[in-house]
Formats: C-alpha cells, sequence, structure tokens
C-alpha cells in the first residue's frame, strides 16, 4: 500500500510536468545546440527542485492539508496571498489559453471548421468534460496518459536511424538565455507538492524521495526528445527547426513537420497522437485546477447553476484571448514562465526567509537554507526580466 502511494505521488508530479510544454521545447532551445539547452535544463530543473524542497518543509509546517496561497497569507500576509493569487490565475488562463489553442489547430486540421468555429467547439468539449465532474476528468486524463506513454515510447525506440547532426554539435550558450522561462514552465511540478504531502501522510522522507525522482523522469524525457527532434529536423526548409520557429505556431506545427520528415507510416500516426495526447493530458489538469481555484475563492456551492457560471469563468476569457489576441503556442507558454517564476520560484523561498521566525522548528530543512532562498529570488526574478526582454523584442 505504502509502495502504490509513493509510485502514485512519483507519477503525480511527472505527469504534472511532462504535457503541452514539450512540444515548444525544441523550437525554443534548437538555436543554442544541446548542450548547452541540456545544461540550461539542468539549472532550471535544480532550482525548481529547491522550490518544490521549499514548498514541501512550509507545507509540513503545518501538518494539515493546505496551500502555497494559504501558507503565503500565513506567512507573507495579505500582500502574499493576493500575489499568489493573481500569480495562479494568470499562469493557469495562460496555459488554458496555449493549450487551447493547440486543440483547436488540431480540429481545425482534421474537421473543415474555421479557426473561431474550432477553438469555440474545443472550449464547449472541454467545458462538458468540467461540467460532468472529476470523475470524468480522471477516467479521461489516464486514458489520455497511457496514450501518452506508449505513442512516445514509439516513437523514440523509432528515432535511433536519424540521431546526430548540426543542433547535436552546435554550441551557443547565450541563446539559451531567451528559453529559460519557457524551461522553467516545462518544470512546473512544484504546484502538486503540498497534494502529494497530504497523501503520503506528511511523511518527510517519502515525499522528499517522490519529489527527487518524479521530477527527474521528466527532466529525462526531455532530454532524450531534445536529442531526438534536433536529430530529426536537421534540415533545411519549410520542416527545419529554423522556418518552424519563424513561423508562427499553434502546437500542431512540430507533429506536422515531424509527420512530413519521417517516412515510416506508422511513426508519423504515432507522432500525431503524442501530440495530441500531450496537449489534452495538459488541457485537462489546468482546467480542473482553475475551476477548483475558482469555486475556492468565490467560495460557491457547486450546484448546477453556480458551476455553469464558474465554467464560464474557466473558459470564457481564454477562449477570447486565442480569438482576439493570436500569438503563438511557444510564446504563450514562455510567457506563463513569469507567473511560475513568482508562484513556485520566489513566493516558496519569501516564505522560507520570513516564515521561520514563525517556525524555528522544522521537519526538513536544505542546507545553507538561507543561502539557497536567496539565490533562488535573485535567479526566477531574472527569469521574470528575461521574459519581460522577449516581449519587448517581440
Amino acid at each position: 500500500m505504502h509502495l502504490n502511494k509513493s509510485l502514485g505521488a512519483i507519477l503525480l508530479i511527472s505527469c504534472t510536468a511532462i504535457g503541452g510544454g514539450i512540444l515548444a521545447l525544441p523550437i525554443a532551445t534548437f538555436q543554442a545546440g544541446f548542450i548547452p539547452s541540456s545544461i540550461a535544463m539542468l539549472i532550471c530543473w535544480i532550482f525548481m527542485l529547491i522550490a518544490a524542497c521549499f514548498i514541501l518543509e512550509a507545507t509540513l509546517w503545518y501538518q494539515i492539508e493546505t496551500n502555497i496561497i494559504s501558507m503565503a497569507q500565513d506567512n507573507l500576509g495579505s500582500f502574499g496571498k493576493n500575489l499568489s493569487c493573481l500569480a495562479y490565475g494568470a499562469l493557469l488562463y495562460a496555459l488554458i489559453s496555449a493549450y487551447l489553442m493547440a486543440i483547436s489547430g488540431w480540429i481545425a486540421h482534421l474537421f473543415p471548421l474555421s479557426k473561431t468555429s474550432s477553438i469555440l467547439c474545443t472550449s464547449a468539449i472541454f467545458a462538458w468534460i468540467i461540467f460532468k465532474g472529476t470523475k470524468w476528468v480522471d477516467i479521461a486524463n489516464r486514458a489520455f496518459a497511457i496514450g501518452l506513454l506508449l505513442s512516445y515510447l514509439i516513437f523514440v525506440g523509432s528515432s535511433y536511424t536519424h540521431l546526430g547532426g548540426k543542433f547535436i554539435h552546435k554550441i551557443n550558450f547565450s541563446a539559451t538565455l531567451p528559453s529559460l522561462p519557457l524551461l522553467i514552465t516545462a518544470f512546473g511540478f512544484a504546484i502538486v507538492v503540498p497534494t502529494i504531502v497530504n497523501y503520503l501522510n506528511f511523511s518527510a522522507k517519502k515525499s522528499l524521495n517522490s519529489i527527487l525522482i518524479g521530477s527527474f523522469i521528466p527532466l529525462l524525457v526531455y532530454l532524450v526528445w531534445q536529442f531526438c527532434i534536433f536529430s530529426i529536423l536537421d534540415i533545411e526548409g519549410p520542416y527545419g527547426l529554423e522556418q518552424l520557429a519563424a513561423n508562427s505556431a499553434d502546437g500542431t506545427t512540430l507533429a506536422h513537420a515531424l509527420s512530413n520528415t519521417l517516412s515510416q507510416a506508422y511513426v508519423k500516426t504515432t507522432i500525431k497522437f503524442f501530440s495530441i495526447f500531450a496537449i489534452l493530458t495538459s488541457m485537462l489538469g489546468v482546467s480542473i485546477s482553475l475551476f477548483d481555484f475558482l469555486a475556492d475563492g468565490i467560495k460557491f456551492k457547486l450546484k448546477k447553476p453556480n458551476k455553469l457560471y464558474l465554467i464560464s469563468l474557466v473558459f470564457l476569457p481564454a477562449t477570447i484571448i486565442v480569438i482576439y489576441l493570436p500569438s503563438s503556442f511557444t510564446s504563450i507558454l514562455s510567457f506563463s514562465g513569469i507567473f511560475v517564476a513568482l508562484l513556485l520560484g520566489i513566493i516558496p523561498a519569501l516564505i522560507i526567509l520570513y516564515g521561520r521566525k514563525k517556525h524555528p522548528v522544522s521537519i526538513l530543512k536544505l542546507p545553507y537554507e538561507s543561502f539557497m532562498a536567496k539565490s533562488s529570488i535573485i535567479f526566477f526574478s531574472a527569469i521574470i526580466i528575461i521574459e519581460v526582454i522577449n516581449l519587448v523584442r517581440a
């Protein structure tokens, strides 16, 4: 039973990180080359791991079910709470907008629908699933997760004939800087740490092991994925990475490029399924999270009229954003890095620094904690500055 719980916690952390963002990683990082982008990815993983450990320590202070927002309120006051709520809501709306764009792109590709019609159709489908409740979300998410794993393994196993190329050997460390906000978004697993701590009955050892193993799996998955994509799309023309980066991407572009580059029919189909499953799992998780966040904030009883109102609050703003403020899939995920840095990086570090006075004794404490917290604040502040510069240059 304990092993099953630990495994469940590991999978929850891994699946939270691995999602639609994997489709944007190669497009955002190819200019740096495999080694520099891998080093940048490792650095982002380390800082997100440190932040997750801060959240773990703070959660263990209370020994009751809690969340980042309530911990911010207790240790940083109303300003901390309001800042956390703002960052949390903005992050979820940004992610929903990105995934809504990608899924509607697939629907427009598969069916004779206009862009606006496909966006409205996508919103309606997910609104219905969320309305049906957590049970339906869980069933759908498990099916999509299985499909995601199988299609990933088939794709990677079929890529051995393409390994190598200029992007594997290219080294341009300066080109990694613009991609850092997207990279930390890809490691946004820390948001579920309070959930897994409660799930593991506040066991510090089991929670820490789950965080270490569960976060390392996405790192490994991303590195293998990057190597494969850099090798396969090491070509000139419309399906090369340079051209994909130059065009406005809606989350389907990478899959179409791979499909047109690879020769085996089953691999072409597999990569399309992988792309769709990656986005679907992400969309479900983010949508139900925003629904629960709004329900908790507004303090609604989940009766039918209230549920319809909350669902409209979940999907209507994102639908308007995607229709009237179009942007690329990659740029939206990169923009989300601002809120990941704030919510999952800076705020946890501040909670540790200021909460130490109220909680002088901790079940778990990182070595050189004060130095690590201050370093994290500097690093994540730099991430925000980098993304602001990206926005100004866009």
